[in-house]
């Protein structure tokens, strides 16, 4: 079989199990766009030796997203507005785009190649997957086992523990929502909050963790704890005077 053969595969469909379109499916859609030449890819392990004189890195998750972590010299024009803004990217330059897992950068491709852009690509797997890629090991001594630490800087949510319990005014219920919807949700939620006011928030996308304590870490707001329980995490977190009153606020980097 060929992996246009699998974009036609009639594969047993019920909800507990699989989607309608099953992800073997996706696999052949995915695999024939690039033989197709649809859409052109670029890999992690290419990035570190992209020039910035001929192309140009975009980044086209939502701002709330980017503020979060981007790669290293991305600017920052989120789908939604890439139609608006083409007198950003210059036709003169190779435009390599990325999100968070490859979808919406594979959208941002299409429009660019029907508004004439030929020299356009898409990162494999995302910022996911290049993040997951590059960023430290966290475990390189796994065979000195006496050196393996665990994350101490978050405690579990211990219901018994006052100092969450006592302190929430707001919960929010964010389960189903898939990145970036948690963190948005998030995000208003605290907005509208008074300061040293806790948000109890449950989630059951599986990067909402790490997702949580990147975003309070770079708005200054305290995330007192994280646990997971019953398939879904749940997160106290605590309004900080400190905190940015805004996400999303810097300054929109454009291109030269």
């Amino acid at each position: 079989m060929t992996v246009y053969d699998l974009e036609k595969l009639e594969l047993s469909y019920a909800p507990p199990y699989s989607s309608a379109k099953d992800p073997v499916n996706i696999a052949g859609f995915a695999a024939s766009n690039i033989l197709k030449k649809d859409c052109s890819i670029f890999h992690w392990d290419e990035v570190g030796s992209i020039d910035s004189s001929k192309s140009l890195l975009v980044d086209v998750r939502a701002p709330e997203e980017f503020d979060l972590g981007t790669i290293k010299g991305a600017v920052n024009i989120p789908l939604d507005e890439i139609r608006d803004r083409l007198s950003e990217l210059s036709r003169d330059k190779e435009i390599l785009i990325f999100c968070q897992v490859g979808l919406r950068g594979y959208l941002a491709c299409r429009i660019l190649m029907q508004k004439g852009y030929s020299n356009v690509k898409n990162l494999s797997g995302g910022y996911k997957t290049y993040q997951m890629a590059v960023q430290k090991q966290s475990n390189e001594d796994i065979y000195e086992y006496d050196k393996i630490m665990k994350n101490d800087d978050i405690k579990p949510v211990d219901s018994s523990d006052a100092t969450c319990a006592a302190d929430v005014r707001i919960q929010l219920d964010a389960c189903g929502l898939q990145c970036p919807g948690p963190i948005m949700k998030v995000y208003e939620a605290i907005k509208s909050m008074n300061y040293n006011e806790v948000l109890e928030v449950k989630a059951t996308d599986p990067a909402f963790q790490e997702d949580i304590r990147t975003w309070c870490r770079s708005t200054g707001n305290k995330l007192l704890g994280v646990g997971f329980e019953n398939n879904s995490f749940t997160a106290n977190i605590r309004k900080e005077m400190k905190s940015a009153e805004t996400i999303g606020s810097k300054k929109k980097m454009t291109s030269p």
